[in-house]
């Protein structure tokens, strides 16, 4: 490497070290402004100016400035923006097959090819002229950044969830039930399950009216997407300041996430002495929370469009090996890391309600990918993704997996805590299937366990934002109104 390198990095043409990683941070931290934390940005910066300045000295061991700094520029933009460029293509229905590995690493692998065969072949000086240029153009986008951050006028305003506090009465119980609701991601209900699949759920359904629990026989969510499912079962509510357009922008993941932090449920239960004990990828600002599963929402909104996230979801899925997908985290090991620390936990969680607990355990099953099949032998992560869509075999062979743990837990339940009450839901039925009728998205499971078998105000059409409403009035003597049962489709913009 030449003697001059220290001169050379304190230069104005490696401006882009800086620049082009603080345009990427600037612009996502301005598309979801409130959503993402000054802390968060920064980190990215330092991580993503680091491997830029890191791949230039490397490159500078063989190259020269000019050569090296266009060839980081171009890895790290490509990196950096993966989905936008791609986006900026995909101007027809036909073009969407760009977001599929078997077209976009032909597509970027000659673009890169013919790059390089430009780079190598162009003299120093026109070089240095491309590099001045790009140089001045990361300075232009950067303080448009900064314009939109001082103006309102030119950027999108995150508008966050905003739900009305329920007053509750006080609770004057003396031997107060410990709560487990458990959480099974896509299970669908019946008139789902019969619908698409052909499949009656009659020997679950038997077993747990054997054990006692009341099962609701045409139950539904009120929305058809996780996150505002979810939300309005802890809110016991609708969402109401949220448009249509602002209900299916990207944004309404990171917003969900922060109004489930502090939920009328978790309140409720907080004011009467109860443990919070959360076993989920959401955060309670009340109680404890596991690290290993909390999803940081504010690094999906800030990696959103880069190289890795779309590798995760598609390309690295293809690798035989399901070791080498535990390291490259891609979604069926992350699922499976997922689901088997929250089998952990919950089994954790029973042995420690010596004193009334309210426990949240939340399972990504049987939604996909469909990682078990129903003995609960895992899979090959590599067959999982090449066989995942409307593969209905694979998912009611989950879903019989789900149905064998959970009366196994349900026993344990029983066996080891006095008087609990367990409600076992899902946020929504299976969208992942062929000719799919939307209004069957709403299609969920609702049963409900109370020793005293006082199940009054539950019926067979129980739905996700009364089910709370009904519990606390049922159990804990509130005198709660329950809401009109409403369908709402939000996943139209997700899905």
């Amino acid at each position: 490497m030449k003697k001059n390198l220290g001169k050379e990095i304190i230069s104005l043409s490696l401006l882009f070290i800086i620049t082009l990683p603080l345009y990427f941070i600037a612009d996502g931290f301005n598309k979801y402004r409130s959503l993402i934390q000054a802390g968060t940005a920064a980190y990215y910066f330092l991580i993503c100016s680091g491997i830029t300045f890191l791949l230039y000295l490397l490159l500078r061991i063989k190259l020269s400035k000019y050569k090296s700094s266009l060839i980081t520029i171009w890895i790290v933009f490509v990196f950096l923006f993966f989905r936008g460029i791609i986006n900026q293509f995909v101007f027809t229905p036909k073009m969407y097959v760009l977001n599929y590995p078997m077209y976009y690493i032909p597509f970027f692998g000659t673009a890169t090819i013919l790059f390089l065969i430009f780079v190598f072949r162009t003299a120093e000086k026109i070089l240095a002229k491309h590099l001045l240029f790009l140089n001045s153009l990361f300075i232009v986008l950067l303080i448009t950044e900064i314009i939109k951050f001082y103006v309102p006028a030119l950027h999108r305003e995150i508008k966050l969830i905003q739900n009305d506090k329920i007053g509750f009465r006080k609770v004057t119980l003396e031997n107060k039930p410990s709560v487990f609701i458990i959480l099974m991601d896509e299970y669908s209900g019946f008139n789902s399950l019969e619908k698409y699949c052909n499949y009656k759920n009659d020997d679950f359904k038997n077993a747990l009216i054997k054990r006692g629990f009341f099962v609701a026989l045409n139950a539904n969510s009120n929305y058809n997407l996780t996150w505002l499912s979810c939300l309005s079962l802890f809110e016991m509510d609708y969402i109401k300041n949220q448009s249509k357009d602002e209900l299916a922008h990207r944004s309404i993941y990171g917003k969900a996430a922060k109004a489930i932090e502090e939920n009328n449920t978790v309140d409720f239960f907080k004011q009467n002495g109860y443990s919070i004990i959360n076993n989920s990828f959401f955060k309670f600002r009340a109680g404890t929370n596991d690290q290993e599963l909390l999803h940081p929402i504010e690094n999906d909104l800030m990696t959103e469009n880069t190289f890795i996230t779309l590798a995760q979801h598609g390309l690295f899925n293809n690798i035989p090996s399901n070791k080498i997908q535990q390291l490259l985290n891609t979604v069926n090991a992350h699922h499976n890391n997922y689901n088997e620390r929250t089998w952990q936990l919950l089994y954790q969680s029973i042995r420690q309600t010596d004193t009334p607990a309210f426990v949240y355990t939340h399972f990504f099953i049987p939604h996909a990918p469909y990682l078990r099949d129903k003995f609960g032998n895992r899979k090959s992560f590599k067959t999982i993704h090449q066989k995942v869509k409307h593969n209905h075999k694979a998912y009611i062979e989950y879903l019989e997996f789900a149905n064998r743990e959970l009366l196994k837990i349900t026993d344990s339940i029983k066996a080891v805590v006095k008087n609990p009450v367990i409600v076992i839901t899902s946020d929504h039925g299976n969208r992942n299937v062929k000719n799919r009728d939307r209004k069957l998205d709403y299609s969920n499971f609702i049963a409900v366990y109370k020793q005293d078998r006082n199940y009054e105000g539950f019926t067979d059409s129980t739905c996700t934002v009364n089910l709370f409403r009904i519990l606390l009035n049922n159990t804990f003597s509130q005198n709660l109104p329950l809401l009109e049962n409403k369908k709402i489709d939000v996943a139209k913009g997700h899905l």
